[in-house]
């Protein structure tokens, strides 16, 4: 019944029983024997009005309140619904933003592969099957099955060669060269973008990833299907890939910085093990831009009988190998390392990052030019510290210097002390939150620095000494405390004899022949 229908209802009976009531009293006797005064029966109607209108008021106030009630409900839904809706749109939005960014990894490769293409007057005669070719996000979901897999399609006498670019790393020069590039095309210094290529034989040229950043990582292999005639060719060749370094200046503009030599004699010779190396990138110069880290590994040949063009190939290196020149013997430096260990680490209880719950483990990396990134880095990560307890990683990592391979590292260590580094003189030591969901990716979430210089100064080793650990936000909030050692005094101290030597005798030359 609606509220107009109550309403008419109820003044009806109101008016009829006023009507009885007024009748009945013209009749009714007092006690007393005298009729009700007009005043009494006036009273009683104004008192059944009163009743009437009273009960009018309940009823539209349960009518109201069940209205209420029922859009109440009918607004929760309603939000309800509208708030799912949000959600699922955002994740289409996040889903279309990560194809968008693949496409987009996808189209700068085959844009710098198709630039190597217009631009190589080299007449291109075969190419790698796709199967034989990834980056490195795809390499890690690779099961030893699929690369037997892989092995398995090549043709009776075929080998597989994987030439894998993990990264590069630059000295100062390198930094500063590519530095003004970047400045001569944007009017001011930003982060530069750099990737490689390189060809092998007649195969097409292959193209890395473009990366931003001072120590790129390109994870890209490659891989070729050789027959025993491709290896011989090879090892006439010098078994050398060169890979060239080039920089990116804005839309399809690049220019090439400088090149560096993969040698493969080594995995013709051990065949079947993953090798890894370093390159110098050298500059029109020859002057040492960086360093650039990779490994090669050849599979054997299919069927167990070598033929008489890899028995060639073997001899030829063989030849090869005992050529290498004898100089290098009188280039090196005995004795000089590095050792650095990362001991333990701590937060400030009152800290933003040991408040953070997305923050659950943790582990610490540095990074050395040439020095592999995964070398450098502890080996596992630890529960997050509470309430200022410390947790102990005992992480050493020892690295040679005394080499001719080491020389680039060895500049750069000179550079460092002269304070010409982004980190003007200091090892920077980075605390990473790694992730409890694979999917997610790990995030730096504090920095430590260690002043190399106190060591040349001092001519002491640093032990167990505790550094402070810097938020990565703007105001450094000091948030807790990495405890480090590190035994480097005499190795520092030759390298910058060494060097500064040599810049004394250069600036001597230099003002020989300005007189």
């Amino acid at each position: 019944m609606s509220v107009e229908d109550l309403s008419e209802t109820l003044l009806q009976i109101k008016a009829f029983r006023l009507q009885q009531e007024s009748q009945e009293g013209l009749h009714v006797l007092c006690s007393n024997g005298k009729e009700k005064s007009p005043e009494m029966v006036n009273l009683q109607a104004s008192y059944a009005e009163t009743v009437f209108e009273l009960q009018k008021t309940r009823d539209l106030l349960l009518l109201q309140h069940r209205i209420s009630a029922d859009l109440q409900a009918e607004l929760k839904t309603v939000k309800l619904r509208a708030a799912t809706e949000k959600q699922q749109s955002q994740k289409r939005v996040t889903e279309k933003e990560r194809m968008l960014k693949s496409r987009m990894r996808q189209i700068i490769t085959l844009q710098a592969q198709l630039r190597e293409l217009v631009y190589s007057p080299k007449i291109y005669k075969r190419t790698t099957p796709a199967e034989y070719t990834w980056s490195e996000k795809d390499q890690d979901n690779i099961s030893p099955l699929e690369d037997d897999h892989i092995v398995s399609q090549l043709q009776r006498g075929e080998s597989l060669l994987e030439i894998h670019l993990q990264g590069a790393a630059f000295t100062a020069l390198g930094l500063r060269v590519m530095g003004q590039l970047q400045a001569s095309e944007y009017g001011a210094s930003t982060e530069f973008t750099t990737f490689c290529t390189y060809a092998l034989l007649d195969f097409e040229t292959h193209s890395t990833p473009l990366v931003s950043g001072v120590q790129p990582s390109y994870g890209f292999t490659s891989r070729y299907p050789l027959a025993p005639s491709d290896l011989g060719r090879l090892v006439r060749q010098g078994g050398i890939v060169t890979a060239e370094l080039h920089q990116r200046l804005g839309g399809v503009l690049f220019v090439t910085c400088g090149r560096a030599e993969i040698s493969l004699l080594s995995t013709i010779e051990e065949r079947g093990e993953k090798l890894h190396g370093t390159a110098n990138i050298t500059g029109k110069d020859e002057e040492i831009l960086g360093i650039l880290e990779y490994w090669v590994r050849l599979h054997p040949p299919r069927g167990a009988t070598k033929s008489v063009l890899e028995r060639v190939a073997d001899r030829q290196l063989e030849t090869r190998v005992t050529q290498k020149p004898q100089r290098w013997k009188a280039e090196i430096y005995q004795g000089d390392k590095v050792r650095v260990e990362i001991l333990s680490l701590s937060f400030h209880p009152n800290s933003r990052v040991a408040m953070d719950q997305s923050v659950q483990r943790v582990y610490v990396e540095y990074r050395l030019l040439g020095v592999p990134m995964e070398t450098t880095e502890t080996p596992i990560s630890l529960r997050k510290p509470t309430d200022g307890e410390e947790i102990h990683y005992n992480f050493i990592r020892v690295i040679y210097v005394d080499t001719v391979e080491s020389a680039p590292l060895r500049h750069y260590l000179y550079t460092m002390l002269e304070g010409m580094d982004p980190n003007k003189g200091r090892l920077k030591f980075t605390v990473v939150s790694e992730p409890i969901n694979e999917q997610e990716e790990c995030v730096d979430v504090g920095y430590a620095y260690l002043d190399l210089k106190e060591l040349l100064l001092t001519g002491n080793d640093i032990t167990e000494k505790p550094i402070d650990i810097l938020s990565v936000n703007e105001d450094e909030e000091v948030m807790g405390q990495l405890k480090v050692s590190m035994e480097a005094a005499t190795a520092l101290t030759g390298i910058y004899r060494e060097y500064f030597k040599r810049e004394e005798k250069q600036r001597g030359k230099k003002v020989k022949a300005y007189t």
